[in-house]
C-alpha cells in the first residue's frame, strides 16, 4: 500500500522548495522519524527508487544493514546513514 504522505507529494502540482527533508515529511502530514516509511519517503525524494514498493524494499534492507554496522553507523544520524549506505554499500552492489 502506497503511504498517504508520499502520495500527497506526488499529487502536489507545486511542492515547497525551502523545506529540509524532515520539515517537508511534516508539512505533508507525516509523523515518526524512526518509521521506515520516512526513510522510503526520502529514497523516493532523492529519486533512487522509482515507485514506493522500491523504496519500502530499499529502506527495509537499509534498515537491517545499519542494525548490522552500528559500529560504522554510531553517531550517524538516520538521514547520514542512508546516505552512506546509498553512496557506498548499495551502489557497491551493482558493481560485484
Amino acid at each position: 500500500m502506497v503511504n498517504e504522505v508520499y502520495l500527497k507529494f506526488l499529487n502536489d502540482p507545486n511542492p515547497p522548495t525551502h523545506l529540509a527533508e524532515d520539515e517537508l515529511w511534516e508539512y505533508y502530514g507525516g509523523d515518526c522519524y524512526g518509521d521506515i516509511s520516512y526513510y522510503a519517503f526520502l529514497l523516493c525524494r532523492f529519486g533512487e527508487a522509482s515507485n514506493w514498493t522500491t523504496a519500502m524494499v530499499m529502506a527495509d534492507k537499509w534498515s537491517d544493514w545499519d542494525r548490522r554496522n552500528k559500529s560504522l553507523t554510531e553517531g550517524m544520524s538516520g538521514y547520514d546513514s542512508l546516505l552512506h549506505w546509498l553512496n557506498v554499500e548499495y551502489v557497491g552492489l551493482y558493481y560485484k
